[in-house]
């Protein structure tokens, strides 16, 4: 079995009658602009299997908020995080070593299961590049990315046996 676990994420949704922002930002959090009149913060990091929304969680999003901006507590009425019922719960796939899983992965019966998966909480960021060297293995095209960085994310560095 690959050693992955599951961690939950909260996110806030506010009334998308914040400030208007130019673009999404990112840090020790995130903040989208708004769409459909909500803006999203998020998230949550929790090793608990918990799918109900928590005031707790939102307090969290909201202070990274706060780090993020803090301006904007000055000039905007940021709710209570008591008062907050609108938001999120998913959990993120993470393995041990925090980086993505790609490739046949380690079977014990049949083989030719190819996984895609243990983005953490950078799925935006990694999914495109990983989905590529994906479909050039599957493909036996050039790979996009060097030999030694295609091995740091084959799901048999943890040990198990690559069934092709």
């Amino acid at each position: 079995a690959l050693p992955l676990q599951a961690v939950r994420g909260q996110v806030t949704h506010l009334a998308a009658d914040f400030p208007v922002l130019p673009v999404a930002m990112c840090g020790d959090g995130y903040l989208t602009r708004a769409y459909q009149g909500q803006l999203c913060i998020g998230a949550s990091y929790d090793r608990d299997q918990d799918p109900a929304l928590r005031p707790a969680s939102h307090a969290e999003n909201l202070q990274r908020l706060n780090n993020m901006l803090p301006q904007l507590a000055a000039h905007y009425d940021v709710p209570a995080p008591a008062t907050l019922a609108a938001g999120r719960v998913g959990f993120r796939c993470i393995a041990p070593d925090r980086l993505p899983l790609v490739g046949a992965l380690p079977m014990e019966q049949g083989g030719g299961v190819q996984g895609l998966l243990g983005y953490a909480s950078r799925g935006l960021i990694w999914a495109p590049l990983m989905a590529e060297l994906l479909a050039c293995m599957l493909e036996r095209e050039p790979l996009p990315l060097p030999r030694e960085l295609v091995a740091a994310v084959d799901p048999a560095r943890f040990g198990g046996r690559r069934l092709e």
